[in-house]
């Protein structure tokens, strides 16, 4: 009431959720009403203290005089005392409507903002689109029509999440909670304690006088003063001083704090602590929740308090929180809860739900604001057309390919032991039809026991079920031990042999561990074990290996691991197969180690460029590991190559860009994040788009690489793509937000067989966009997207 000057005007207000009734005149008469409806219950709260702070500062008093006004001043409930739509609280469902997972949510004029480590937004109440991201967020709060996210940094947006904008505060560490009271200060809880506070919330922010036991989580402006809730309970701040609240433990960590209908306040914390104060906040007494989890948000929805927490934990209070009911879901741990009409939705790491009675109508007729455009094939794009004669410039590639090869190889060639039967054995090393049964019955005829052997394996061949002659096969391996094997028999722990026509064909080599190892020695006849023999180096046996007659015709090599320990390397591996002419070998395979051996990037390929002089017939070519040197790389007959690495340097792939092997179909490379070195820019794989001297190239792979969004336009206007039949940008960076630039595009990869995008970000609006093309699209599993700065390549160690 307001009486001076000759006036006698009264005026009041009360607050029913979103909506302020304000009712206003002369004392003794009925007055007028006015109503007004904001877009949250928040939004009406701020609205209201701010609207008495305006009338008490006119001279408006509690009718009664000030000093009752003082005694019991006036307050607004937060909530609706029951539901206008007469929707009960026990009818309320929950549905599951996106799966993204969301740290907090609010709703304002129908249009809900949900944070995490993303931003989505709905305006029908059903769909979630993607927002901009304000980067790590732990909570929303809607004030004056903007929306702000506490977190990592603060930010604030005026259009529901498309933009944000980041504030700058006098404090470092995380940030909690924000509130505005009626005088128009703005206040900000953080961590340690920490309190900011400004006259406005875009600048001018300061760290308050006083601090709080532990984090600030959550902040009440309750009867002219603050309440500030976290660590230990609860404490007041009047504007002079700040004080602990009586009642709670302090153990206790709160994370929630609100005010009933009644005027009761009610606050829930970590471990399942419940309290209530019925003296405006001067103590608070503990009430059992029935739950044992930590407890994070509540809200009024349908005139009941509801209150989320972990394991999906759901309760409902219809009495002011007094006693608290458990409603089961099937989801993780919820964060928050944000109330709208008589329902409400909740956000957790399982993702967003609505909690709501099937009638419920508050979103009905409600359109989809945020449904990005259709997306539509670029106009005037013409995918460039595949280029004639690359047949001719193969042979030309070819030729110059082999003529580089042998200058490198001539000192190698002369120091290659001459075979006996030199166009016999070539004809064996080129796979000749027949070849290794001539070449068999010569060494029979000069009694080499490799002709017997070699009979019973080409035998055995077209028989492998024959059990006489696997019989007679091991017997003559044992027989014959020494003059096949010479010293690798000193190491066969470490070799893995196949064998065919008399010779090894395939050799797979690796390291042994004590553990693996089981040679006992000898035995001296008291029972004692013999010491046990240390094995050689890897690289030596290795060198006995390829040195081998055994080994004339070795066809495919696989090394595992060299060393068990973070130090693996293959330099030395490199510089022994550098070192020896190996016309035969068409298939190496490095780095062939499990994950309990080493780590992928703890193991190092080292200098391999010593290698390639000695591969002239090479056809495959798999390396994996960590940091590799490959210099100038020359290998005129290879066909595919293989590098699985979590880290490529620049130098790396400017090699593999720059290499002479004019009959590569395959090359499948996989580059590794930045922050594991593999910092290749699409403008060092040009060479490789432009296609020059790949004129046989079928499947390119640029997998595992923290560029695939910038691939798209350089893939579709690259010379190298209309002779790909496949295309695999699988662990990389694409999301919804690049599928329609494939889209657009889609002329240029119409003619792939298969387009693998496995192991990137796509969610289901990017995958339905790709689906409305005719791509042949392999999706695989896809990784959960938290915003652009949070993608990256996939596999790293």
């Amino acid at each position: 009431e307001y009486s001076a000057d000759g006036s006698n005007k009264f005026w009041d207000i009360e607050r029913t959720g979103s909506k302020l009734t304000i009712k206003f005149g002369k004392i003794g008469a009925s007055g007028q009403t006015q109503l007004k409806t904001f877009g949250s219950d928040a939004e009406a709260i701020v609205a209201h203290d701010k609207l008495v702070a305006e009338k008490t500062k006119k001279g408006y008093v509690a009718a009664g005089g000030a000093a009752k006004a003082k005694a019991a001043p006036a307050k607004a409930a937060p909530a609706k005392t029951a539901p206008a739509s007469g929707i009960k609280p026990t009818a309320l469902v929950i549905k599951p409507l996106h799966e993204a997972a969301m740290h907090g949510i609010v709703v304002r004029d129908r249009i809900a903002v949900a944070t995490g480590t993303t931003c989505f937004a709905t305006s029908n109440g059903k769909k979630f689109h993607r927002r901009d991201t304000p980067g790590t967020s732990f909570g929303l709060f809607e004030i004056d029509g903007k929306i702000y996210s506490m977190g990592g940094p603060f930010a604030v947006t005026s259009d529901h999440g498309a933009t944000w904008k980041t504030i700058k505060l006098p404090f470092d560490g995380y940030r909690f909670t924000l509130a505005h009271d009626a005088s128009g200060q703005w206040w900000l809880g953080c961590a340690d304690g920490v309190v900011l506070t400004s006259d406005r919330p875009d600048k001018n922010w300061k760290t308050a006088s006083f601090k709080t036991a532990g984090k600030v989580m959550a902040i009440l402006v309750l009867d002219g003063k603050l309440i500030f809730v976290g660590p230990g309970g609860a404490g007041a701040w009047d504007g002079k001083s700040y004080k602990a609240i009586k009642g709670f433990n302090k153990r206790d960590i709160v994370t929630r704090i609100t005010e009933a209908p009644s005027g009761a306040l009610i606050a829930i914390g970590d471990g399942g602590i419940a309290y209530r104060s019925t003296d405006r906040g001067k103590s608070f007494t503990a009430v059992k929740s029935g739950a044992k989890v930590d407890l994070e948000d509540c809200a009024w929805v349908a005139g009941a308090l509801f209150v989320v927490g972990a394991n999906g934990t759901l309760l409902r209070s219809t009495d002011e929180g007094k006693t608290y009911k458990n409603v089961p879901t099937k989801t993780q741990k919820l964060w928050a809860i944000a109330s709208w009409g008589d329902g409400a939705f909740l956000a957790g790491d399982g993702g967003i739900f609505s909690l709501a009675a099937p009638e419920d109508t508050y979103w009905k007729g409600a359109q989809d604001q945020f449904e990005p455009p259709p997306p539509e094939i670029e106009k005037g794009f013409e995918p460039t057309k595949a280029s004639s004669g690359r047949e001719a410039i193969y042979k030309k590639l070819l030729a110059a390919a082999l003529a580089e090869h042998d200058v490198l190889s001539t000192p190698l060639r002369a120091m290659r032991t001459a075979d006996l039967k030199p166009k016999l054995a070539k004809t064996v090393e080129d796979g000749t039809e027949g070849a290794d049964q001539v070449y068999a019955d010569w060494l029979s005829d000069q009694g080499d026991p490799r002709g017997e052997l070699a009979q019973v394996q080409l035998r055995l061949a077209k028989d492998p079920k024959n059990k006489e002659l696997k019989k007679l096969e091991k017997k003559l391996l044992a027989t014959h031990s020494e003059a096949l094997l010479g010293k690798l028999a000193e190491a066969s722990k470490m070799l893995d042999l196949e064998w065919h026509a008399g010779f090894i064909t395939k050799a797979r080599i690796a390291a042994v561990s004590d553990d693996d190892d089981d040679d006992d020695g000898d035995d001296d006849g008291d029972g004692d074990e013999g010491e046990k023999k240390e094995l050689p180096p890897l690289e030596k046996v290795l060198g006995w290996l390829l040195d081998s007659p055994s080994a004339r015709f070795l066809r495919e090599l696989v090394v595992g691991i060299v060393i068990r320990d973070d130090e693996n390397s293959y330099n030395n591996v490199a510089k022994v197969i550098g070192g020896r002419y190996l016309p035969s070998l068409r298939t190496l395979f490095l780095g062939d180690f499990s994950y309990e051996e080493t780590e992928l990037n703890w193991s190092h390929l080292g200098n391999l460029e010593p290698m390639w002089k000695a591969l002239p017939n090479l056809e495959s070519l798999k390396l994996r590991s960590g940091s590799m040197k490959l210099g100038s790389i020359v290998l005129p007959r290879l066909r595919e190559l293989t590098v699985i690495t979590g880290g490529m340097d620049l130098k790396g792939a400017r090699a593999i860009a720059t290499a002479r092997w004019p009959s590569l179909e395959l090359l499948s490379l996989q580059f590794g994040p930045a922050h594991e070195g593999g910092d290749v820019k699409v403008k060092e794989l040009q060479p490789i788009l432009d296609g020059a001297s790949l004129p046989r190239l079928k499947h390119l792979g640029i997998t595992n690489y923290d560029h695939t969004d910038q691939l798209i336009e350089p893939l579709a206007h690259s010379k190298i793509l209309p002779q790909l039949s496949e295309l695999d940008l699988k662990m990389g960076t694409l999301a919804d937000e690049h599928a329609g630039r494939i889209f657009a595009l889609q002329k240029a990869f119409a003619h792939l067989t298969k387009l693998d995008v496995h192991d990137n970000y796509l969610g289901s609006e990017g995958k339905a966009v790709l689906k409305k093309t005719k791509l042949p699209m392999s999706f695989g599993e896809q990784r959960d997207d938290d915003g652009p700065d949070e993608r990256f390549a996939s596999a790293y160690e």
